[in-house]
């Protein structure tokens, strides 16, 4: 199982304003510590508070970036797609910040949301391991120039009411994948437990425990097939 670590390499949009600090450079190199340096580097919002036009919308200011694309080997796959951001509020309440995987063709929302202290805290999103639909994500997904990731700071206090701030330091995404191994037919024998692609019912993937190798060769196709109890599986042999 391989395990990447994605940095910020561009900020590419924000629903109202976000600071820099310090105010030079690029708005991501604030945000891609390789370990965290909290208040040496971050983004951050200041006079998040209600409008006087819409006294009881609960205002938001929000930020998305984008990480390098992955160049996976042959054979294989992604399994699941999660980042992270540290983040704090100021010495007030009534803020939240909120962290939303947006990954190219993916419907509906996938946001997990937490209330901020004033202390710095890694905070973590969903963890997208399919699509909506049930079908396996996809590198044309994850690499897409289209797939964001969203840190949005959140708060219920009234245009009248001392603003908040919400602050963003380290942020990363965190890609699971696998690859896909080719066996000869004395390790398969040998196998207790991997990671099988099923050979029917779609494409999902599953790290199950053999109790028996029950063999059966398809000739036309070079497959070896093992009939357990949650359905049909099968896994490539070399000949």
């Amino acid at each position: 199982m391989a395990n990447y670590i994605l940095r910020p390499n561009e900020v590419v949009y924000s629903d109202g304003e976000i600071f820099q600090y310090p105010d030079s450079g690029n708005y991501w190199d604030k945000i891609d510590d390789t370990a965290p340096d909290d208040d040496s580097t971050y983004l951050y919002t200041e006079d998040l508070r209600g409008s006087d036009y819409y006294p009881d919308y609960n205002y938001y200011t929000n930020f998305r970036f984008k990480v390098p694309p992955i160049d996976p080997e042959e054979d294989e796959y992604p399994i699941s797609v999660k980042f992270y951001a540290r983040c704090r509020g100021d010495s007030g309440t009534d803020i939240e910040v909120t962290l939303e995987p947006r990954i190219w063709s993916l419907s509906g929302q996938h946001r997990k949301s937490y209330s901020l202290t004033d202390t710095w805290t890694t905070y973590e999103s969903t963890t997208i391991t399919q699509n909506d639909d049930g079908t396996a994500l996809t590198w044309e997904q994850i690499n897409n120039s289209n797939t964001e990731y969203m840190v949005q700071f959140t708060t219920t206090k009234n245009w009248w009411e001392t603003p908040r701030k919400g602050y963003a330091t380290q942020c990363y995404v965190e890609v699971l994948s696998y690859k896909l191994k080719k066996l000869t037919t004395d390790t398969i024998i040998e196998l207790k437990q991997y990671i099988l692609l099923p050979s029917v019912g779609g494409v999902i993937f599953s790290r199950i425990i053999l109790p028996e190798l029950l063999e059966q060769e398809d000739e036309s196709t070079g497959q070896i097939l093992f009939d357990i109890p949650i359905g049909l599986y099968s896994i490539w042999r070399n000949k």
